[in-house]
């Protein structure tokens, strides 16, 4: 079977639509994009019969959009099955798409005015990571249209919380716990999310669900009966120093992208006092709070993390697990360049309504998270068997096209050597040269090419 169209119909092809014929349209439709990735349509579909169906799939009034990505976060929850405990990293992004005329029902975006021609989606994103490291999938999105007004004063905002786009945070947790409960119930989250989300009714919803989770604080927040959290965090004792590998955005190509820095490290439950956006307590909820601050910073600010969890830390090991958890929360990052820009290109499309490129950028989503799983499963289990994530036939093409001479067809290979000959099929040039493992454009890349070859050695095959 077609490698692509093997990992289409595990992604897609469980989806509930209107008629029978549209879960394979679907998964076709998948299948064709994961060969191909782009972000306009008329590049995946050269054929007019193809280029059609699709249009016809993407524009129909009687299709579901949350039907549509249902059957993805299944297999991504299916994936996870296996976990007593997973990490999901949740986080926010802006989805831009051109609209000159302004009729593609799309919401203003947050960084430009709304007399420009772009316009978008705020999506809010789940990413699954296994105990391993290796990234599972999705496991939620949703969506959300900017009205044209803006809400004058944030810590004003009066209106329902209900009404107001903080509650995607809400409504994101919810959809992950509600996947994992239908499809993988003994696997228990632990949620990782970044400043955005230190809202009251964010970290009260969170508390109210069966999840552990950790949210980075944005504010110096009041403590029950008096007192700051920062103040009552700095002044306990140190649990200990540790090196931490921090991401070093100045490092020069085939330097290290990460460098240890030493940082105290401390730990206190606190009662943190929740207010409404009018300054008015709505609950008190007893949190752990986990500070790290640099060491030695030589006159620059220190890089300094309040990371509030429900988690018990006593330890200085208890402390850093939940250090090292957050730190991935990043993988979600990871995922929205290559969804938007790097593999997808899914801010490209030129699709004439809101629920059309909602459609398209989910079947992209799919994709972009393939490109991101080989990609990390190559970083993090590459001793894994190759047919773990990809079918026989791609590694057979791969190692062909990769013109190695290391493998024959039909050898049996690692994951990690099968997305590097992926890779190079791609335009990989070697660690030594590229000074670091492959990315996911260059893994998209190669799956192109290899999924053209998987295609000729099944015509082969079928003409004996």
């Amino acid at each position: 079977m077609d490698g692509c169209f093997e990992w289409a119909a595990e992604e897609f092809g469980g989806a509930q639509l209107d008629d029978e014929r549209r879960p394979v349209r679907l998964v076709h439709m998948a299948a064709r994009v994961a060969s191909n990735p782009s972000g306009l349509v008329t590049r995946v579909f050269r054929n007019p019969a193809e280029r059609e169906g699709a249009y016809r799939f993407l524009e129909s009034p009687l299709i579901d959009d949350d039907a549509v990505a249902a059957p993805m976060f299944a297999a991504t929850a299916k994936r996870c099955a296996k976990a007593a405990r997973i990490l999901v990293a949740i986080d926010q992004s802006t989805v831009s798409i051109v609209d000159k005329t302004g009729n593609k029902g799309l919401g203003r975006t947050s960084t430009l005015s709304k007399t420009t021609s772009r316009r978008g989606f705020e999506v809010m994103s789940a990413l699954a990571v296994l105990p391993s490291g290796q990234s599972a999938g999705l496991l939620a999105q949703q969506w959300h249209l900017r009205k044209e007004e803006r809400t004058k004063v944030r810590r004003r905002d009066d209106r329902p919380i209900e009404e107001r786009e903080s509650d995607l945070w809400r409504l994101c947790m919810e959809a992950m716990v509600g996947v994992l409960k239908e499809v993988a119930p003994k696997v228990r989250p632990w949620v990782q999310m970044d400043r955005g989300a230190d809202i009251s009714h964010v970290l009260l919803a969170a508390s109210r669900l069966d999840i552990d989770f950790t949210i980075r604080s944005s504010s110096d927040r009041c403590v029950e009966p008096i007192g700051y959290l920062r103040d009552k965090i700095r002044s306990s004792r140190v649990l200990g120093v540790a090196t931490l590998m921090i991401p070093d955005s100045h490092a020069a190509p085939g330097e290290p992208r990460m460098r240890p820095l030493k940082f105290a490290v401390r730990a206190r439950r606190l009662p943190i006092r929740l207010n409404d956006s009018r300054g008015n307590r709505i609950a008190t909820l007893p949190l752990t709070v986990v500070h790290i601050r640099e060491m030695h910073a030589g006159g620059t600010d220190p890089i300094e993390w309040y990371l509030l969890t429900n988690r018990c830390v006593v330890t200085l090991a208890q402390a850093l697990e939940v250090v090292s958890n957050y730190s991935l929360r990043w993988r979600v990052e990871e995922f929205h360049r290559a969804w938007k820009s790097g593999v997808c290109d899914v801010e490209k499309s030129q699709l004439r309504s809101a629920s059309a490129l909602r459609r398209w950028a989910t079947i992209l989503a799919a994709v972009a998270t393939r490109a991101e799983r080989l990609k990390f499963g190559s970083r993090t289990t590459p001793d894994l068997p190759a047919t773990s994530e990809l079918s026989r036939d791609e590694i057979d093409a791969a190692i062909l096209l990769s013109t190695t001479p290391k493998f024959k067809r039909g050898d049996a290979l690692t994951l990690g050597q099968a997305v590097e000959l992926i890779a190079l099929v791609g335009g990989y040039t070697g660690r030594k040269n590229a000074g670091g493992p492959p990315g996911a454009s260059t893994i998209a890349r190669g799956l192109a090419d290899v999924a053209i070859a998987v295609t000729a050695i099944d015509l082969y095959k079928s003409s004996g």
